[in-house]
């Protein structure tokens, strides 16, 4: 651009052209009065300054933007006007700058130069924008994960601070987050619980834990919990964790109820003074009563893989298959056979047996 609008002395115009981003000085009008090497050179690949010397007006350029809804060009007019006009010595804002489809985001800066003019800098910053659009982004998406998770998540030190404590950590203990964070590590876990002091241990020496332990809600009910515990450094160099639990209550009602019910029906097979047996279809033994190897002999190591028709005196063989075949097929049948112990003795027994599903599969009980 021609220098001969506006008195500008050597030094002036090479610090100019020292910049190392493109830069412009404009009158009062918008006009380009000056630009600078780096300028001139991007121009060629540079959408944005390709459009702005092609036009050689700001005014203009940003106020055909603004009639297509940019807010940003609207920014910069105003902007650069309160400089013109001696309103303010500097101005800087971001600048989307949309062309054919590309985005283009740039770091506009704007100064006075002498009375009525300015210096307009530019400088592409569209790979920071994406960072740091993308950061902002995972920190909203941690952030949701945080509060809608149905996991508790405390956040803390190793000492045992409360940092920070999700709706479902405060839901599962009790207690506000002021309350945890006031109360630390100490408030919802007893150290000296042994299942909660070899949880620790393990997260110190490894870093991370994984497994059970007991937490206290507020009520001192003790809460078992599923943990995931890792140890950290943070931005800072510190030391911080993440707890994420989730309350197993049910589970553990649910786990000794089934334990219950198994010991009740072992205890119960054990006392039927008769023998008592389970087969599956196939006419595996799967269970015995205490009975069966009493009055038979056969041992434990006997049972497993051994088929009922094997008990059986070889004349009685085929009826006692015939019969496993019409449980099967109706459900139930009985019979009298002579049953053969292990020591070889023949004893007669009435057998009764009866199917039943547990789930998709079937069983056969026999007496």
């Amino acid at each position: 651009m021609s220098t001969k609008e506006i008195q500008i002395d050597g030094g002036q115009l090479q610090l100019l052209h020292s910049f190392p981003s493109p830069a412009a000085v404009v009158d009062e009008d918008g006009q380009l009065v000056i630009t600078n090497k780096e300028w001139n050179n991007r121009s060629e690949t540079n959408c944005f300054l390709q459009s702005v010397t092609s036009n050689g007006n700001l005014f203009e350029c940003f106020r055909e933007a603004a009639e297509t809804g940019s807010d940003d060009a609207l920014k910069v007019i105003i902007g650069l006007r309160r400089i013109l006009d001696e309103e303010t010595e500097y101005f800087e804002t971001q600048y989307l700058n949309e062309l054919d489809g590309e985005r283009q985001w740039l770091n506009i800066s704007i100064r006075v130069f002498k009375s009525r003019y300015a210096i307009f800098y530019v400088q592409e910053v569209t790979k920071h924008m994406q960072a740091f659009r993308e950061l902002r982004d995972s920190r909203e998406r941690y952030q949701q994960q945080f509060n809608y998770s149905l996991n508790g998540i405390i956040i803390g030190t190793p000492d045992g601070k409360v940092i920070d404590a999700n709706p479902s950590a405060c839901k599962i203990l009790g207690y506000s987050k002021e309350e945890l964070k006031r109360g630390g590590r100490n408030l919802i876990m007893d150290l000296k619980n042994p299942v909660n002091e070899e949880a620790h241990k393990k997260r110190d020496e490894q870093t991370f834990f994984e497994g059970e332990k007991l937490y206290v809600h507020k009520t001192g009910r003790e809460i078992p919990v599923m943990v995931s515990s890792i140890m950290f450094r943070d931005k800072d160099g510190e030391l911080s964790t993440i707890n994420s639990f989730r309350d197993i209550s049910k589970e553990k009602r649910i786990q000794k109820k089934l334990k219950n019910e198994q010991e009740f029906a072992q205890t119960t097979i054990a006392s039927i003074p008769g023998i008592f047996y389970v087969l599956d279809t196939d006419g595996s033994f799967l269970q015995w009563n205490d009975a069966f190897i009493d009055q038979l002999g056969y041992s434990e190591e006997d049972m497993f893989g051994m088929k009922p028709v094997q008990l059986f005196h070889k004349d009685d063989k085929e009826e006692v298959s015939q019969k496993l075949n019409d449980v099967i097929r109706y459900g139930a049948a009985e019979s009298v056979a002579r049953v053969l112990t292990k020591e070889g003795e023949v004893r007669l027994f009435k057998l009764n047996a009866r199917t039943f599903k547990n789930e998709d599969t079937t069983y056969i009980i026999g007496t």
